[in-house]
């Protein structure tokens, strides 16, 4: 048994994208037997979902660590800021997270044999270095998204150009100094590791986990294809080329409120919600309140396709925890991204099931008349989704046991 001490300021409860992949893969290592955890988090204020009970993801940790720190700008929090920077050497905001936290990691590392360190994103990664260097045990570095922020790709960040990276340079050199790398997918671990270096045997790939096994009872009901983007939809990822596409669909009369209707599970940004409510969309799309994660699953059910919507990067290089979501539930997905990019990647390779360009409006016209004709055949209710061997837990469970 591995004994893991786990790091991640947005985890339990459950309120975000971030939190979601990693209490799944808490889930799955803790539930296999083979690890003996200890959880170091926070109460994340960022809420996406309404919360969700902590024992709804079956995680057995051997202990669960709460260290709360205020986020507004005050003389106190400045103070932990400052010294956030002379215990690290470097400052951001929400490092002084890690300084609150540091005394309980290092008393836990005291107590206990950790076989390594997982660091998740954002300040828990200068604990994991500190820890490290203070006391020798191994640290693997997980990142979900590029870091640090500067230096996500655009439009969400500045990019990765060499410039840029000098710019982040001491935040770059404590990343160089993990043992390993774990990424969900080989495009992101591509691009963090053009500036963090790391030789190949270091990198591993472990996709976002999926905590059951997919849904092979869908049943399509009588009506208009449902189709449902469950979660935020905000700058920098717009719907207005899908928007777009099924406006002049119905104006070209291609399609009408009997073929498809679309329902966006959260908020999307102001200048389509004018779009949404003016006709003709008005007849076809919807909006709805999201709900906790475990009931947004539930209400997966009520729907035939899931939608995907990434922001127009020259790359995509993210695998958005809701792809292994949308296969847990068995359903058809069809992604609006970027033509070169993860989700791209895995249509190509039969997991997603329709694929738009997100720049262009034709390409995303063509796959929602391939849907509609698609969900007229006999086959339609025939529809087993095809898992990728990595996103299974096995799979994750393994890789663990390796490093």
């Amino acid at each position: 048994m591995k004994q893991i001490l786990f790091i991640a300021n947005s985890c339990l409860p459950v309120t975000g994208p971030e939190n979601i992949c990693n209490a799944r893969q808490l889930a799955v290592l803790s539930q296999s037997g083979q690890f003996r955890i200890d959880l170091v988090t926070r109460h994340d204020n960022t809420t996406y979902y309404p919360q969700d009970d902590i024992e709804k993801y079956g995680i057995r940790l051997n202990s669960l660590h709460f260290v709360d720190v205020n986020n507004k700008i005050n003389l106190k929090t400045i103070w932990q800021h400052f010294r956030a920077w002379m215990k690290f050497g470097v400052v951001e905001a929400g490092y002084h997270w890690a300084y609150n936290a540091l005394s309980l990691c290092e008393k836990l590392v005291k107590d206990n044999q950790y076989d390594y360190i997982i660091s998740k994103n954002a300040s828990s990664y200068i604990l994991a270095y500190y820890l490290k260097k203070k006391y020798g045990i191994k640290w693997i570095a997980s990142w979900n998204d590029p870091f640090p922020a500067y230096l996500w790709i655009k439009p969400y960040g500045q990019g990765n150009n060499p410039e840029n990276v000098k710019k982040c340079r001491r935040i770059v050199k404590i990343m160089k100094q993990a043992d390993e790398y774990v990424y969900p997918n080989p495009r992101l671990a591509k691009y963090v590791n053009s500036y963090v270096q790391a030789s190949e045997k270091r990198i591993h790939v472990v996709p976002h986990v999926m905590t059951s096994k997919p849904n092979d009872s869908r049943k399509r009901e009588v009506g208009p294809i449902k189709l449902i983007h469950p979660g935020q939809c905000n700058a920098p990822r717009y719907a207005r080329t899908l928007l777009q596409a099924t406006k002049e669909l119905l104006e070209e009369k291609k399609i009408n409120k009997h073929d498809l209707s679309i329902t966006f599970m959260g908020k999307t940004n102001p200048d389509e919600m004018e779009m949404i409510v003016k006709d003709p969309l008005s007849e076809v799309v919807n909006m709805r309140d999201p709900v906790a994660y475990h009931q947004s699953l539930n209400v997966l059910k009520e729907y035939d396709v899931a939608l995907i919507i990434e922001a127009a990067c020259e790359e995509g290089i993210f695998l958005p925890t809701k792809v292994s979501d949308f296969m847990m539930a068995g359903m058809r997905m069809l992604a609006i991204c970027p033509l070169k990019g993860v989700q791209h990647d895995l249509y190509e390779q039969g997991y997603i099931s329709y694929f738009g360009d997100v720049t262009d409006v034709e390409s995303i016209k063509k796959a929602l008349l391939k849907i509609v004709d698609d969900s007229k055949k006999s086959e339609w209710d025939d529809y087993k989704v095809n898992v990728p061997e990595s996103f299974t837990a096995d799979y994750t469970v393994e890789q663990f046991m390796k490093l």
